[in-house]
């Protein structure tokens, strides 16, 4: 009888390998397709992923203001500047703040998280690429 319990338990192994290797990738592929491209559970993955204790990672929204153009005279397009008692103020931004606004969203990542051993920009754009949405284009990491 001994004889006969090893001989299935040697053929049974494989199978049972199989299983669980089975059941692994399932839940990973679950776990994949529960989170979308929506803010909130994207930032939900970058917290599992990249600060699963203080869970401080966030997106927000970019800029929406568009930029401020001189012109000069001879272009003919006339950029008015009101007094202050209009109340009607008009913003000109440098040449930094302009390339900023052509994100769509910014990921603020603490700097604690970037100094973790094996963590890498790279690592965490794979992330966010894998869960955001094909025509959510440009976006930005930020640190504070």
């Amino acid at each position: 009888m001994p004889k006969i319990i090893a001989l299935l338990t040697a053929l049974l192994s494989p199978v049972l390998y199989l299983y669980n290797i089975f059941i692994t990738v399932k839940n990973n592929v679950f776990y994949r397709l529960s989170h979308t491209g929506q803010v909130i559970v994207m930032t939900a993955a970058l917290n599992d992923v990249f600060d699963p204790v203080d869970r401080t990672i966030y997106i927000t929204d970019g800029p929406l203001e568009s930029p401020v153009y001189l012109y000069m005279r001879n272009e003919d397009k006339p950029v008015y500047l009101y007094a202050r008692s209009e109340n009607k103020p008009v913003y000109l931004y440098t040449r930094a703040e302009i390339y900023a606004f052509g994100y769509q969203f910014i990921v603020h990542v603490p700097s604690d998280v970037e100094s973790l051993p094996g963590y890498s920009l790279a690592w965490l754009r794979s992330v966010v690429d894998e869960y955001r949405l094909p025509s959510k284009g440009n976006y930005n990491v930020v640190y504070f």
